[in-house]
C-alpha cells in the first residue's frame, strides 16, 4: 500500500506571512517525516512524500495513493487543522486521524469546552474575550476567583503560554490578555480557573471501541508540582524540568476516573484514530478537562503520545503501524456500512 504523509515543515514557516512568529513550534521537522516514513515502511508499505496544500494536491496528482498519514496543521485561521483533510476529501482519499469537523472544534478550545460542559463533562470555569473592554466588564462582574490561566483560544502547541500565564491579580489578568491580544491578532483569548491538582495526559487509540494507549503524569526535578503546567521551554526540554511517569502514579479509582473521562471525551467530540487529552485535578480530587489535541504531535522522544508509547513498551514504529491499522480497520468499516445502507435503501425503494 502507498502511504502519503502531509504535513507542514518548521524551516518553512518564515516563508509564510501573516501568522505568529512562533508557529513553527506546531510545525514538523523533516527527522520527524523520515521517522514516519520508517513507521510506514516497518509496517509493510510504501512511503511518498506529500508535504501541504497545492503542492501537495500536484504530487497526489501525480502519485495516487491509498491513504495518506495526515499531520499538516495548516495555514492561517482559526480551522487551520482541517485544511488537508478538506483536500482529502474533495479528492476522495482517506486519511489518518480526525476529520475537518473535529480538527475544526477542537482547536478553538473555548467551543470545545462548551459543547462538552454540555455533555456533562467536567472542566473548570471560563470565558473567551477578544478585546479590553470584555475583560473590564469580566473583572467588575465579580465572577472571576484567582488563580486564573490565560491563553489564546485557537493555538496549539503551547503557543502564547509562558511563566505569566497564570496570574493571581486584576492587573496581570489585563497585562497579559493584551500582550496576547497583541501577540496574535484577530485571536479569542481563553481565561480558566487555575486548577490546584496534578496534570494528567491521555493519549487514546482506536475508533469504535478507543483504550488508552497511555496515561502518563510529571514529576517535577525542581519538587512540587502543584502549580506546573507546560511552556514551550519546558515542553522542547522537558528533559531539564520533570521526569514522565507513564503509567501515571494515580491510585485505582482515580486511574477509572481519568480513563472514563478521556473515552468520553474522545467519543462526544467523534475523534477518530488517536488523540492526546490532557486534564488536570480539581480542588475536590476530581479529574477535569483542560484541552483535547486530535492532531498531536509525533516527534520522536519529545512528543507525549510517543514518549508515552515508548513507556508503555510500544516502539515508535509499531506506534505509527497501529494507528496506520486502526485507520484501515475504521475506513473499511465505513465502507461496508456504506455499502449496506445503499443496498438496504435499494430493496425497500
Amino acid at each position: 500500500m502507498r502511504i502519503g504523509i502531509a504535513y507542514n515543515l518548521s524551516s518553512e514557516v518564515a516563508a509564510a506571512e501573516g501568522i505568529p512568529s512562533d508557529r513553527a513550534d506546531e510545525f514538523d521537522s523533516l527527522e520527524t517525516v523520515q521517522d514516519i516514513e520508517h513507521g510506514i515502511i516497518a509496517a509493510g508499505h510504501e512511503p511518498v512524500r506529500l508535504g501541504f496544500g497545492l503542492n501537495a494536491i500536484a504530487r497526489l496528482r501525480g502519485q495516487p495513493v491509498d491513504l495518506v498519514f495526515n499531520i499538516a496543521e495548516g495555514l492561517y485561521g482559526r480551522a487551520r487543522e482541517s485544511q488537508m483533510p478538506a483536500i482529502l476529501d474533495m479528492m476522495k482519499i482517506p486519511y489518518t486521524f480526525s476529520d475537518t469537523q473535529t480538527l475544526s472544534l477542537a482547536l478553538d478550545k473555548a467551543m470545545t469546552k462548551q459543547i462538552l460542559m454540555q455533555n456533562g463533562i467536567n472542566t473548570p470555569a471560563f470565558w473567551s474575550v477578544d478585546n479590553p473592554v470584555q475583560v473590564e466588564a469580566l473583572i467588575q462582574s465579580g465572577a472571576l476567583k484567582y488563580p486564573l490561566f490565560v491563553k489564546p483560544s485557537c493555538e496549539g502547541s503551547s503557543m502564547g503560554i509562558n511563566s505569566n500565564s497564570r496570574v493571581t491579580c486584576e492587573e496581570d489578568l489585563r497585562n497579559q490578555v493584551n500582550l496576547l491580544m497583541a501577540a496574535y491578532p484577530g485571536s479569542s483569548i481563553l481565561i480558566e480557573e487555575f486548577l490546584p491538582g496534578r496534570e494528567v495526559t491521555v493519549g487514546v487509540i482506536g475508533n469504535r471501541e478507543p483504550e488508552v494507549l497511555g496515561m502518563m503524569s510529571f514529576k517535577l526535578l525542581s519538587g512540587t508540582d502543584r502549580d506546573f503546567f507546560y511552556t514551550p521551554e519546558i515542553k522542547h526540554h522537558w528533559e531539564k524540568y520533570l521526569i514522565p511517569e507513564c503509567p501515571a502514579n494515580l491510585s485505582a479509582d482515580e486511574y477509572q476516573k481519568v480513563l472514563d473521562l478521556a473515552i468520553r471525551v474522545f467519543k462526544t467530540l467523534r475523534c477518530r484514530d488517536c488523540a492526546r487529552i490532557d486534564m488536570r485535578f480539581d480542588a475536590s480530587g476530581e479529574p477535569s478537562f483542560m484541552e483535547i489535541n486530535p492532531l498531536a504531535g509525533l516527534t520522536r522522544g519529545k512528543s507525549d503520545i510517543p514518549v508515552m508509547a515508548e513507556l508503555m513498551g510500544l516502539s515508535y514504529e509499531d506506534l505509527i503501524g497501529r494507528i496506520i491499522q486502526v485507520a484501515l480497520e475504521r475506513i473499511d468499516a465505513e465502507r461496508f456500512e456504506t455499502t449496506m445502507v445503499t443496498e438496504a435503501q435499494r430493496e425497500t425503494a
